[in-house]
């Protein structure tokens, strides 16, 4: 079972994180509308003049770049996103953070520095960070320097597709959930968990070959030897159902 096809080709213009996060909220549905919301806000100017708002009901509604594009609110996550898009639109330097509990933005060049999109771009002194960790991880966490790595753009996607997985999966939508977990097969093909939990959903939906596909290539691209030996233990069960 193969990834499925790039979702990100074919399509003129489609250049940019936001745009390809647009793709994968999209589903089926045509993303032109979407790619024109998006073009249309980044002609305004730079984020800070954008009305856009944070908005999120714990819902994987709030996760969708379109829906945000076209309610003028979203998640902090969808803010990050639009926010570097348009930060780099405008040639201002600016990469994602791995910090966890939100998606945080570091400016380069003379204006070095944190900002939060979610807060309307403000800036973030060690004070505010430490809240935040603190607010997402427990009273635990700490400020360390790995908190401040750079977060690729692939990353970012894989980031987002994770979220709406579990927000999918708290409402015992296995549809939308293995979407959301086939979307981010199609940007990293050799992650194999994502194998095993596409498998494990369409085994849950009914769907046989399907999971059989998909823990194929589970088997075939994990090193965890005995995952891997209860994937084929469970890969031979499916497929004596099968016959």
């Amino acid at each position: 079972m193969a990834a499925g096809p790039d979702p990100f080709a074919g399509l003129a213009g489609l250049t940019g994180l936001a745009a390809r996060a647009m793709v994968l909220g999209t589903g089926d549905r045509p993303v032109a509308p979407a790619l024109e919301r998006l073009e249309r806000l980044l002609a305004l100017g730079p984020p800070e003049c954008w009305p856009l708002g944070l908005w999120d009901d714990g819902g994987p509604a709030a996760l969708n770049l379109p829906h945000t594009l076209e309610t003028g609110r979203g998640s902090e996550i969808c803010l990050g996103i639009l926010w570097l898009e348009g930060l780099r639109r405008h040639r201002i330097e600016a990469e994602a953070l791995v910090f966890p509990a939100r998606l945080l933005l570091r400016l380069g060049g003379p204006q070095r520095r944190v900002i939060d999109p979610a807060g309307g771009g403000r800036t973030l002194g060690p004070p505010e960070l430490r809240a935040l960790a603190l607010a997402g991880n427990g009273p635990g966490a700490a400020l360390h320097p790995g908190l401040f790595e750079p977060l690729s753009d692939d990353a970012v996607l894989l980031r987002l597709q994770a979220e709406v997985r579990l927000r999918c999966l708290r409402r015992s939508d296995i549809a939308a959930a293995l979407a959301a977990v086939e979307g981010a097969l199609r940007i990293a093909p050799d992650r194999a968990k994502l194998w095993r939990e596409a498998g494990l959903m369409r085994l849950r939906s009914g769907d046989l070959p399907g999971a059989a596909a998909a823990l194929e290539q589970f088997v075939s691209r994990t090193d965890n030897m005995p995952a891997r030996a209860r994937a084929s233990q469970l890969l031979a069960e499916i497929r004596g159902r099968m016959t």
